[in-house]
């Protein structure tokens, strides 16, 4: 897993990173959103991400540093997709890059593997999270979820007496078709993870960017509310990465032949 590593933002986890290309890393943009927001303009401001307590690791728990501080230059992000790419400004010192996948091929997404951080019983250590079963879309698990939100929802608003609102987001974005919805363990600290699928007995792709957990409102839930709450009515959403490559290439075509080889 050393190319999985974790972007540390004034001593806590940002976020998961993984290594892409000859010398960038991919995240989910929500990751380093709460950097390059600049809150005098509204706007965002890149030249945020050369402060010294923002840098990536590499190592197995970041209570070990890294060696090398690398400066880091936002290439590419799409808040659409909730995607980023960082440029790294040495070659020194860092792991392999993962192998992703552009849709050219047809591979079958039935489980996904996920490397990232945010186990809830050692958060800051990487975890692999093993063969994880990918939930189609309109299916009967999905509409199972979509009824039992319905039926409690006033009940969520009570419970989230300071922010009922956001209940009503109840499993907003399931229906994209850009998202590929799993069952997970990982939680908070895993944005940003890569979603692996073994095409063959000797290749892995990357075929996702873990980018959030629905419905939302469950995070803010009391304990005792989450407690109750049925596993198998939360989910993982991760950006397919076939959507991944058709932006970056409409966008700079030399970066996608980086990131993801070929023509």
């Amino acid at each position: 897993m050393p190319c999985v590593g974790t972007l540390v933002i004034d001593g806590d986890i940002g976020g998961t990173v993984f290594r892409v290309g000859t010398r960038c890393i991919m995240t989910a943009f929500h990751v380093i959103r709460p950097v390059v927001y600049d809150e005098a303009s509204g706007g965002l401001n890149f030249q945020h991400l050369d402060r010294k307590d923002i840098y990536v690791n590499f190592n197995a728990s970041i209570g070990s540093l890294p060696k090398i501080i690398y400066k880091l230059t936002c290439v590419f992000y799409s808040i659409e997709l909730d995607v980023a790419v960082l440029d790294l400004n040495s070659l020194s010192g860092l792991p392999r890059k993962m192998l992703l996948y552009k849709g050219d091929t047809k591979i079958k997404i039935e489980t996904v593997s996920v490397i990232g951080y945010g186990n809830p019983k050692q958060q800051l250590k990487k975890h692999f999270d093993p063969p994880c079963k990918v939930v189609p879309q309109h299916g009967t698990e999905i509409q199972a979820a979509l009824d039992y939100f319905e039926i409690h929802r006033s009940h969520f608003k009570k419970a989230i007496f300071l922010n009922p609102d956001i209940v009503d987001d109840g499993y907003q974005g399931y229906d994209n078709p850009k998202n590929i919805i799993y069952h997970g363990y990982l939680e908070h600290g895993a944005s940003g993870g890569p979603l692996l699928v073994s095409n063959d007995s000797r290749t892995v792709l990357v075929v996702g960017v873990l980018t959030h957990g629905i419905p939302e409102y469950f995070y803010h839930l009391p304990d005792e509310e989450k407690n109750k709450f049925p596993k198998d009515y939360r989910f993982h959403l991760a950006c397919n990465m076939k959507y991944i490559y058709e932006a970056i290439r409409n966008e700079n075509e030399d970066l996608a032949k980086d990131l993801f080889g070929g023509h």
